[in-house]
């Protein structure tokens, strides 16, 4: 059973370190690919083929990068790389296409970050949870910790952006960053919660 996975399995600080590690990894080798020819492809596309590949390069990237940590400490969780994949096309095909609306300033931008994350990572968070639900415990609650970090992470990553001086890609750059040791820290805990419950300890 996957309880018993993360039973033998110790969660705790080189989890954090793999999972900030292959995230990063993931979003430098998506930057790749798109500066390598993907970006130039989509480019003559309609918006939303537009979002739908920027989501599905990402997408993919990133889910394979996360359950490749995860599969050390959980068993059966092969659908985190589909489901992640799906939550990232919705996401970026309806935030390409404009779908969500757009702040001004300093304090609209803080305002559009603190939303444009919080439903991005509850959406990508609830597909994730799904293959969560056979092996952690209260796997639900990564539904509302993917939202909090992305969407604290996305606020900081479009104000700085502003205080920068708007230089192209620096609010992805800084979400990215931030919301790989958030998102780390979460699952850290996540996992850690469902061990203790397992032993009856909590």
């Amino acid at each position: 059973m996957a309880t018993s996975n993360i039973e033998r399995t110790p969660i705790g600080w080189a989890f954090w370190l793999r999972w900030v590690l292959v995230n990063i990894t993931g979003v430098v080798v998506g930057i790749a690919l798109m500066f390598a020819g993907v970006g130039a492809l989509l480019d003559d596309t309609p918006l939303a083929v537009f979002g739908a590949g920027l989501g599905a390069v990402f997408g993919t990237i990133l889910g394979i990068a996360q359950w490749l940590v995860l599969r050390r400490y959980l068993g059966g969780i092969g659908a985190w790389v589909p489901l992640t994949i799906v939550s990232w096309v919705v996401f970026w095909t309806l935030n390409i296409v404009g779908a969500f609306p757009q702040g001004e300033g300093l304090a609209g931008k803080a305002v559009e970050g603190l939303w444009h994350g919080l439903v991005f990572g509850a959406l990508v968070g609830v597909a994730q949870s799904i293959a969560l639900r056979g092996g952690v415990r209260g796997a639900g609650w990564w539904a509302i910790i993917n939202g909090l970090c992305w969407s604290l992470s996305a606020a900081a990553g479009d104000a700085g952006n502003v205080v920068l001086g708007n230089p192209g890609g620096a609010d992805l750059l800084i979400a990215f960053l931030l919301a790989c040791g958030l998102t780390g820290l979460g699952m850290m805990w996540l996992l850690g919660r469902s061990t203790r419950i397992a032993q009856g300890t909590e």
